[in-house]
């Protein structure tokens, strides 16, 4: 059984999580479960946008979603402008920022699929127009979240906060659709190769432009409970999340290049990277230092996690296992 699990790269992460979490508390002094709530608090949104990036890159031909921390901060202003700090409109603040974050994924997946624009340009670009819109909501002033929804992000039931429930069961019905429906199936084989998929009639151009739906909706909703867990929505937001939700799709087990994805790696990854930062500040690194021991100590994970030729599994290879 433990040689089993071994052979599993996701393990390696969650193993890295609770080094890292063990050496934050043993450095605090204190804080054995409130670190690890804390940390699973903020990386449900991460685990949130990181499910539907890998949509995205499972769908294979070097497809990437590059707009997330933009549609995340985008749909933050417009979700909060609409709900205006009234419980009335919060209904109507969550639909607004989810489709939003579904027509800048359907402009991205046009770009791509019509306009042959490769994924990181288009996505990128388009990223840079939300930038500027939210640079304008942000200059118009700031928007209270409903007071209902920021205490639900931050509510908890039977000491497990709400958000972070919100984020697992996202994880469970990706899973179930990766792996238990038609679609799944399609989306990983056109990921595995395309030419193969449109061989065996699969119409991949819908199948990968789909995913950055997926993406954009994902990322809606996450930016608004975010704004509304910070208090407010801020041009700075979700920095993080653009090479964060790439990160944890990497580490939690996926293939960069498609084909194969693992959602059970994606809360590991997100938890290891959120733990990690907690416990540099606990450490007093330096901002200086952090990054380069952040980069470092994911490469350790990453080789632990794929020794030998499968440390080339984050291109594209003959092993996919």
């Amino acid at each position: 059984m433990i040689v089993k699990l071994s052979g599993q790269r996701w393990i390696w992460v969650y193993a890295a999580a609770v080094v890292v979490w063990v050496v934050t508390v043993s450095a605090a002094g204190r804080g054995l479960v409130s670190t690890v709530i804390a940390a699973a608090t903020v990386a449900a949104y991460l685990a949130i946008v990181g499910v539907g990036q890998m949509f995205v890159i499972t769908s294979g031909s070097g497809n990437i979603d590059l707009s997330i921390a933009y549609v995340m901060t985008f749909c933050g202003f417009v979700g909060l402008r609409v709900m205006g700090g009234d419980n009335a409109l919060l209904v109507p603040g969550l639909l607004v920022a989810a489709a939003c974050g579904l027509v800048v994924g359907l402009v991205n997946a046009l770009s791509i699929r019509l306009l042959r624009i490769p994924p990181i340009v288009a996505t990128l670009s388009v990223g840079f127009v939300l930038l500027s819109g939210s640079q304008v909501l942000a200059h118009q002033g700031s928007f209270a979240p409903s007071p209902g929804l920021a205490g639900f992000t931050s509510a908890r039931v039977l000491g497990i906060p709400w958000i972070v429930l919100v984020g697992v069961a996202v994880a469970g019905l990706a899973a179930v659709v990766l792996h238990r429906t038609a679609y799944g199936r399609r989306l990983q084989a056109t990921g595995q190769s395309e030419p193969a998929a449109v061989l065996a009639g699969i119409r991949t151009g819908r199948v990968g432009g789909s995913t950055y739906l997926i993406s954009g909706g994902s990322a809606g909703v996450a930016g608004v409970l975010l704004a509304s867990y910070a208090g407010g929505a801020a041009v700075d937001l979700a920095t993080t999340y653009q090479l964060g939700s790439i990160i944890v799709v990497v580490l939690g087990g996926s293939l960069i290049s498609g084909g194969v994805s693992n959602v059970s790696g994606i809360w590991g990854a997100a938890l290891f990277l959120t733990l990690l930062v907690t416990m540099l500040n606990v450490l007093h690194v330096s901002t200086a230092w952090q990054f380069i021991v952040e980069g470092l100590l994911i490469i350790a994970v990453l080789a632990a996690a794929n020794p030998r030729s499968e440390g080339t599994t984050v291109g594209r290879g003959p092993r996919r296992g």
